[in-house]
Parts: C-alpha cells; structure tokens; sequence
C-alpha cells in the first residue's frame, strides 16, 4: 500500500508541473547561446533575412525578460532604438567596452592629464 501511495504522489507531482524540454537545442547551441552574457553589448553580422539590420548595435536581454515570447536556439537582443529581435548566436558579435580608461580620462582636468607615452 505504501509503494502505491508513492506511486500515485510522484504521478501527481509528474503532472503538476510541464516538463522541461532540452531538446529544442542541441548542447552546442546551448553552449554557443551561453557565451553571450545578459545585457553583453553585441553588434548584429551575416544576417541574410533581414540585411538591413546588419551593424545594428544592442543588448543581449536577459531570459524571461522579453517583451515577446522565445524563439529556440535564439538570443534576445533589444537593439538600440527600442526594437527587440531573435537572433543566432552565430549572428552577433560581442562588443569589447573600454570601461576603465575612457571615464577617467575624461573626469580629469586638463592640467592634471599626464602624456602617454
């Protein structure tokens, strides 16, 4: 009786909640896909459908915050004029940011600037 009520609670909590499906992406694509961290500034390449968008800059946007649903093996970018799309990660390129340098260069007054040599 023990082994059936067990049964009927694991078939319960089976139903209860949908499965999760994996298998829409194979693991390389999953691990293409994880290379683009949420908010990576990205610029869009070797688009054929849609050309136009091609050297549009934008923002990878995190899982779960999209304004529209998933697209499979597709990254979220919301470009910079506000328009989001689904992208392939073989599609995007990762911008590299100079955070570091650039602000305190310009914070600086003039005369406290020091040439680089």
């Amino acid at each position: 009786a023990a082994a059936a009520a067990a049964a009927a609670t694991t078939t319960a909590a089976k139903d209860s909640f949908p499965p999760i499906v994996h298998s829409a992406i194979s693991k390389e694509e999953q691990r293409e896909m994880d290379r683009f961290k949420p908010y990576s500034p990205v610029v869009l390449c070797n688009l054929i459908k849609n050309m136009e968008l091609n050297g549009q800059c934008g923002l990878v946007v995190p899982q779960g915050c999209s304004i529209t649903p998933d697209v499979p093996g597709c990254l979220k970018v919301r470009l910079e004029y506000g328009r989001e799309v689904a992208v392939k990660p073989q599609n995007l390129h990762l911008l590299q940011i100079q955070q570091q340098r650039q602000p305190q260069q310009y914070m600086q007054a003039p005369a406290a600037m020091t040439m680089q040599h």
